[in-house]
Protein backbone atom coordinates (compact mmCIF):
# COMPACT_ATOMS: atom_id res chain seq x y z
CA UNK A 1 0.00 0.00 0.00
CA UNK A 2 2.45 2.18 0.87
CA UNK A 3 4.65 1.48 -2.32
CA UNK A 4 1.78 2.31 -4.51
CA UNK A 5 0.81 5.70 -2.27
CA UNK A 6 4.67 6.59 -3.03
CA UNK A 7 4.50 5.73 -6.81
CA UNK A 8 1.74 8.35 -7.57
CA UNK A 9 2.99 10.77 -5.27
CA UNK A 10 6.16 10.40 -7.19
CA UNK A 11 4.17 11.07 -10.33
CA UNK A 12 2.34 13.97 -9.32
CA UNK A 13 5.65 15.56 -8.71
CA UNK A 14 7.56 14.62 -11.97
CA UNK A 15 5.54 17.93 -13.68
CA UNK A 16 4.81 21.47 -12.51
CA UNK A 17 4.20 24.08 -15.13
CA UNK A 18 2.39 27.40 -14.54
CA UNK A 19 0.95 28.39 -11.44
CA UNK A 20 -2.39 27.03 -11.30
CA UNK A 21 -0.66 23.46 -12.40
CA UNK A 22 1.76 23.65 -9.25
CA UNK A 23 -0.53 24.68 -7.02
CA UNK A 24 -3.53 21.93 -8.04
CA UNK A 25 -0.03 18.88 -8.01
CA UNK A 26 0.21 19.87 -4.40
CA UNK A 27 -3.42 20.26 -3.87
CA UNK A 28 -3.80 16.99 -4.74
CA UNK A 29 -0.45 15.73 -3.32
CA UNK A 30 -2.00 16.49 0.32
CA UNK A 31 -5.24 14.89 -0.10
CA UNK A 32 -3.78 11.65 -1.16
CA UNK A 33 -1.49 11.61 2.53
CA UNK A 34 -4.91 13.00 4.71
CA UNK A 35 -6.53 10.28 3.16
CA UNK A 36 -3.62 7.94 3.73
CA UNK A 37 -3.19 9.62 7.34
CA UNK A 38 -6.84 8.54 7.94
CA UNK A 39 -6.53 5.46 7.53
CA UNK A 40 -3.52 4.85 9.47
CA UNK A 41 -5.75 6.62 12.52
CA UNK A 42 -8.17 4.06 12.01
CA UNK A 43 -5.58 0.96 12.09
CA UNK A 44 -3.38 1.76 14.60
CA UNK A 45 -5.67 3.18 17.15
CA UNK A 46 -4.15 6.74 16.89
CA UNK A 47 -4.96 10.15 16.47
CA UNK A 48 -3.13 12.04 13.51
CA UNK A 49 -2.98 15.51 13.24
CA UNK A 50 -1.92 18.03 10.30
CA UNK A 51 0.27 20.78 11.28
CA UNK A 52 0.98 23.71 8.62
CA UNK A 53 3.73 26.65 8.83
CA UNK A 54 5.23 28.88 6.22
CA UNK A 55 7.26 26.45 4.78
CA UNK A 56 4.97 23.16 4.37
CA UNK A 57 3.22 20.76 6.45
CA UNK A 58 3.83 18.13 9.33
CA UNK A 59 1.44 15.00 10.61
CA UNK A 60 1.42 14.21 13.98
CA UNK A 61 0.59 11.22 16.06
CA UNK A 62 -1.07 11.60 19.68
CA UNK A 63 1.40 8.90 22.19
CA UNK A 64 0.64 9.26 25.59
CA UNK A 65 -0.80 12.16 25.81
CA UNK A 66 1.84 14.27 23.04
CA UNK A 67 2.06 14.90 19.75
CA UNK A 68 5.12 13.49 17.86
CA UNK A 69 5.61 14.39 14.42
CA UNK A 70 5.26 11.35 12.49
CA UNK A 71 8.89 10.16 10.70
CA UNK A 72 7.62 7.31 8.29
CA UNK A 73 8.09 7.59 4.57
CA UNK A 74 5.49 8.94 3.34
CA UNK A 75 3.73 10.66 6.35
CA UNK A 76 6.24 12.98 6.67
CA UNK A 77 7.51 17.08 6.91
CA UNK A 78 7.01 17.78 3.41
CA UNK A 79 8.58 21.89 2.08
CA UNK A 80 5.99 23.24 -0.36
CA UNK A 81 7.62 24.56 -3.54
CA UNK A 82 8.74 28.31 -3.50
CA UNK A 83 5.90 30.63 -3.72
CA UNK A 84 3.05 28.55 -2.84
CA UNK A 85 1.44 29.15 0.51
CA UNK A 86 -0.58 27.16 2.75
CA UNK A 87 -2.94 27.86 5.56
CA UNK A 88 -6.36 26.49 7.28
CA UNK A 89 -9.17 27.80 6.28
CA UNK A 90 -12.27 28.83 8.53
CA UNK A 91 -11.92 27.68 11.53
CA UNK A 92 -9.08 25.01 13.20
CA UNK A 93 -9.54 22.41 15.13
CA UNK A 94 -8.08 23.02 19.05
CA UNK A 95 -4.15 22.19 19.58
CA UNK A 96 -3.37 24.82 16.42
CA UNK A 97 -3.69 21.75 14.12
CA UNK A 98 -5.42 22.44 10.73
CA UNK A 99 -6.78 18.58 10.63
CA UNK A 100 -7.21 16.23 13.08
CA UNK A 101 -7.96 12.35 12.33
CA UNK A 102 -9.51 10.46 14.60
CA UNK A 103 -9.50 6.60 15.53
CA UNK A 104 -12.88 5.81 14.68
CA UNK A 105 -12.58 7.53 11.50
CA UNK A 106 -14.22 10.52 12.69
CA UNK A 107 -13.29 14.23 11.09
CA UNK A 108 -14.49 17.38 11.88
CA UNK A 109 -14.99 19.36 8.44
CA UNK A 110 -11.88 21.32 7.70
CA UNK A 111 -10.54 23.35 4.39
CA UNK A 112 -7.04 23.42 4.34
CA UNK A 113 -5.87 26.30 1.56
CA UNK A 114 -2.93 26.37 -0.97
CA UNK A 115 -1.99 29.50 -2.96
CA UNK A 116 0.23 30.99 -5.34
CA UNK A 117 -0.16 33.87 -7.30
CA UNK A 118 -4.20 34.18 -8.38
CA UNK A 119 -4.02 30.02 -8.35
CA UNK A 120 -5.81 28.50 -5.18
CA UNK A 121 -7.16 25.23 -4.29
CA UNK A 122 -8.39 23.69 -1.21
CA UNK A 123 -8.66 20.03 0.51
CA UNK A 124 -11.57 19.59 1.78
CA UNK A 125 -12.27 17.12 4.67
CA UNK A 126 -16.19 16.15 5.69
CA UNK A 127 -17.74 14.42 8.31
CA UNK A 128 -18.25 11.39 6.12
CA UNK A 129 -14.60 10.99 6.19
CA UNK A 130 -14.37 11.95 2.26
CA UNK A 131 -11.40 14.28 1.75
CA UNK A 132 -11.30 15.98 -1.10
CA UNK A 133 -9.17 18.58 -3.41
CA UNK A 134 -10.87 21.64 -5.77
CA UNK A 135 -10.28 24.37 -6.97
CA UNK A 136 -11.17 27.95 -5.25
CA UNK A 137 -12.81 29.43 -8.39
Amino acid sequence: MLLIIGIILGVIGIHYGDDDTMVKTESNRLALLLQTAEQQAVLEGKVVALGVDSTGYSFYSLDAGKFTPLQDEVLRHRDLPPGISIRAAGHAPAGGFAVVLLPDGEISDFAVELARGSARWQVHGQANGEITSTQVL
